[in-house]
C-alpha cells in the first residue's frame, strides 16, 4: 500500500468511520432515551462487548434490550 492510500485508510478507519454525532432531544435524559427504545426494538441488540478474560480473540457479549431491561417488556 502506496503511503498516501495509507494515509487515506487511517483517516477512513480513524475518523470517518468513528464519526457517529447525530441530534438527540435536549429535554429527555439518556435512561428516557433507553426506555423509549426499549420499547420500540425490544429484541435488537442493546449492548456488544468484550469478555476481559480473553485478549487476542475477544469472545463477543450481546444482550438485547428485552434483557437489559425486562421491566419494560
Amino acid at each position: 500500500m502506496k503511503l498516501e492510500e495509507q494515509d487515506n485508510h487511517r483517516q477512513r478507519v480513524l475518523y470517518d468511520f468513528n464519526d457517529t454525532r447525530t441530534g438527540y432531544p435536549r429535554d429527555k435524559t439518556i435512561h428516557v432515551l433507553f426506555e423509549e427504545q426499549v420499547g420500540r426494538t425490544p429484541d435488537r441488540i442493546a449492548l456488544i462487548g468484550a469478555s476481559a478474560v480473553e485478549t487476542l480473540r475477544a469472545t463477543s457479549l450481546q444482550i438485547t434490550y428485552r434483557h437489559w431491561h425486562p421491566g419494560m417488556n
